[in-house]
């Protein structure tokens, strides 16, 4: 095997590590509100097809949907050789397995992609930017944390890659195959989720750019059109074919008043004002995007920020750099900037930060190891101690194992909405949210608790009478909120 390939095969081993550690966080509850609306809509296409709904797009749906019938064929092969009782039980959970089939499978679409981020960084730059920036990737912590999860985003962010990949060959080639794909894999990301529709942009910049550095074309053209045109038709072609009821179901699909409409979101983020979207985006840079893609990348990306600007050539570094702000400050604009939104601009964050550090070592080479040291050390700190964080009960899972064996004529009270998921196991006669209007009469000669999911316990002890403290369970390295089980006695 060629040494490139087993380098690139090792950053997408690290990747997927970093991804599957702790993938069963959680169980056996399901506490992200959103992955319900991926698995169980994943299993009704069973019954009917069209999910009816579309406020979010169809692709990564059906995908599962296909996975979870070919997991059931398998699964059935392997009763019928007697291997129930030999491979692990989870297998035959229906509770849980369908989750953890698509927790993979979103996990491992978020390591994958560091294959079209390598062909990027390679076609823009060097091999050496396309390794780096595949590295970059795979220890940008949100994005590892988030592929936790069986969710929209990182998938959109592998389908918007290759269309990135296809822009950057068109940005050398206007050869109408690379339009035709860049248009194709960007409406495969707007199918996944909407915002993946943004990929287009780098089409644009891709073929205006290469106009700007080219003698022989001009910037209005009818061939330029026609393959703009081209790769815009074939996004439709994508879109409609893995979201096929936005054709079919036409007049649901652009409704704007509920969330069964697609349109519905865009008025669901918000929108603030000019000032404050530019409040935003500062506050995002200082707070947000150091958490979410640690300060050393941002550092790097900063870096390379300065040096489009002080460059003044529209090149391949602005094709990236451009795009890139032009989407962090569009969300930032969104009342609800939250941090999954701004995955859609990770691959041209990623492959800029990776071509700035191949610059800086290749500049600083004496010291290159301390470079990519500084570099690279708090990201993958920071990707290790998530992926531990994974693996440890949940606060709320050692709950729940505290109070199972709860004496029948017990009540137990609690105050935080995060705990509801773990309440519903308990019978409706034994489970109450505490409300401050409300008098709980507790049968006297029975154990009582009252749980609170809060870190401040000044007005603990003040709630209930004869309250005391049972048991803590701090959220230090767990998942889940700090819990206080006060026994009434």
């Amino acid at each position: 095997m060629k040494r490139h390939i087993k380098l690139l095969l090792l950053i997408f081993g690290l990747a997927l590590l970093l991804r599957l550690l702790g993938i069963t966080h959680g169980f056996p509850f399901i506490f992200h509100p959103d992955e319900p609306a991926v698995v169980r809509e994943a299993l009704a296409l069973r019954f009917n097809k069209n999910p009816g709904h579309f406020d979010w797009p169809h692709f990564f749906i059906y995908l599962n949907y296909f996975l979870y019938m070919l997991f059931g064929k398998l699964r059935t092969f392997a009763e019928m050789l007697g291997l129930k009782g030999v491979l692990p039980g989870i297998i035959w959970d229906d509770n849980l397995i369908f989750y953890l089939l698509s927790r993979v499978f979103a996990a491992t679409l978020g390591a994958a992609t560091v294959f079209p981020i390598y062909l990027i960084g390679k076609k823009l730059f060097t091999e050496k930017a396309g390794f780096l920036a595949a590295l970059v990737l795979s220890l940008v912590p949100f994005h590892a944390w988030h592929s936790h999860y069986a969710l929209i985003d990182v998938p959109m962010v592998f389908w918007l890659s290759w269309s990135l990949y296809f822009s950057a060959k068109l940005y050398f080639e206007s050869k109408p195959v690379n339009y035709v794909l860049a248009g194709l894999f960007a409406g495969f990301a707007a199918s996944t989720k909407y915002h993946g529709a943004f990929a287009l942009l780098a089409v644009i910049f891709a073929h205006v750019l290469r106009i700007q550095n080219s003698r022989d074309e001009k910037l209005i053209s009818f061939k330029g059109l026609h393959l703009l045109g081209l790769s815009g038709m074939f996004s439709l072609v994508g879109f409609a074919a893995t979201t096929p009821f936005s054709v079919f179901d036409f007049e649901t699909f652009v409704r704007t008043d509920g969330p069964k409409g697609a349109l519905w979101q865009f008025t669901n983020v918000g929108k603030v004002s000019l000032t404050t979207q530019f409040c935003q985006l500062v506050s995002n840079f200082l707070h947000k995007f150091p958490n979410d893609l640690s300060i050393t990348f941002l550092v790097v990306y900063a870096a390379s920020v300065i040096k489009v600007i002080k460059d003044r050539k529209l090149n391949v570094w602005v094709l990236l750099a451009l795009p890139s702000l032009l989407l962090f400050f569009y969300i930032s604009g969104f009342e609800k900037d939250r941090s999954h939104y701004f995955m859609v601009a990770y691959p041209f964050f990623v492959v800029l930060v990776g071509a700035m550090i191949a610059v800086l070592l290749t500049k600083f080479h004496r010291y290159a190891p301390l470079v990519a040291t500084l570099v690279f050390a708090l990201p993958l700190y920071l990707c290790i101690r998530n992926a531990y964080i994974f693996m440890q009960t949940d606060t709320r899972v050692i709950l729940y194992d505290m109070l199972k064996d709860t004496p029948t004529g017990s009540i137990i009270v609690y105050d935080g909405g995060d705990l509801t998921e773990v309440m519903t196991i308990f019978p409706d006669e034994t489970v109450t949210r505490y409300r401050t209007d409300k008098v709980i009469d507790f049968p006297a000669n029975q154990t009582h608790y009252f749980i609170q999911s809060a870190d401040d316990k000044s007005t603990s002890a003040t709630v209930f009478d004869n309250a005391v403290i049972k048991a803590t369970i701090p959220n230090k390295l767990r998942r889940g909120p700090s819990i206080t089980i006060f026994e009434i006695l």
